[in-house]
């Protein structure tokens, strides 16, 4: 598949946000609470939940940066439940059409390699702002194509200060490029939240 894969692993963030002035942020940020629709820019829209909330493109780069995540500009959402026990963001690359006609060559290899560096290239970022650096520990869950909803993907488990964090990755590909989303968990609640993220992104 020819695409540029997300290769910054996010933070889990939320004891950030909890961090000293860190409030501030989250009461500018326009929360929209579920059940409702969310726009993910002009691109597309989600379904938010009774009990989640959602933010937009703008309000998730802000969130991005107080949990010191560094931004791409590709932000398009943001969803968590009302408790931020976890949450989800949604970029979108507009790179055009993507064929699926490698599903069967998928190289984890070669992937696992360019997110480890792209995420130092990230790390750069983070020192340069202060912020605590991310360590690729490899795949939580390796690639694969789901036949089923024709999305590709895949699971890292990373760590930062000594707090391990997974980002569960989909790329759902469309006519005009490919939206990124991004599950971030702790490795402790990543199996009983992955069906939850599911009928979110379902």
């Amino acid at each position: 598949m020819k695409m540029r894969l997300a290769v910054i692993v996010f933070l889990a963030g939320m004891y950030a946000l909890a961090a000293g002035g860190q409030n501030a942020v989250l009461e500018k940020v326009k929360w929209q609470q579920g059940p409702s629709i969310g726009n993910l820019a002009k691109t597309a829209q989600v379904k938010i939940p009774g009990g989640y909330i959602f933010a937009g493109a703008d309000d998730t780069r802000l969130l991005m940066e107080a949990m010191q995540n560094p931004t791409s500009g590709r932000e398009q959402g943001f969803v968590a439940p009302a408790g931020f026990d976890w949450y989800v963001v949604f970029e979108f690359d507009d790179i055009g059409y993507i064929k699926d006609d490698e599903k069967g060559s998928l190289d984890a290899d070669a992937m696992l390699k360019s997110i480890q560096t792209g995420t130092e290239a990230g790390n750069e970022e983070r020192k340069k702002r202060g912020w605590p650096t991310m360590t690729i520990l490899g795949w939580e869950q390796p690639p694969r194509y789901n036949e089923t909803t024709h999305n590709l993907e895949w699971a890292i488990r990373g760590e930062s200060e000594g707090k391990p964090v997974v980002n569960y990755n989909t790329r759902l590909l469309g006519r005009e490029g490919v939206m990124r989303v991004t599950l971030v968990t702790e490795p402790s609640a990543f199996t009983p939240t992955l069906p939850k993220f599911k009928d979110v992104l379902a």
